[in-house]
């Protein structure tokens, strides 16, 4: 009985240090990893021209469904 005892105690002990182990490599990619790149900040979108005629774009969306199927 005491060796099964001391045997569960080796497990244990074991999963803990395996445990510590994997939080240290997690810890150690994520202070390797180079920080993210920052975009600028997009420029300002111009003003329309003010003229005679008013240009609208107008946008649409087509989407062609080949297998029939209906996302609700």
């Amino acid at each position: 009985m005491l060796r099964l005892v001391q045997l569960t105690e080796d497990i244990k002990r074991e999963r803990r240090d395996r445990i510590r182990e994997i939080q240290w490599e997690r810890e150690e990619l994520e202070r390797q990893q180079q920080p993210k790149m920052i975009l600028p900040p997009m420029p300002p979108i111009p003003a329309p021209p003010r003229g005679k005629y008013d240009e609208r774009i107008y946008e649409r969306e087509y989407v062609y469904d080949q297998h029939g199927r209906r996302y609700r």
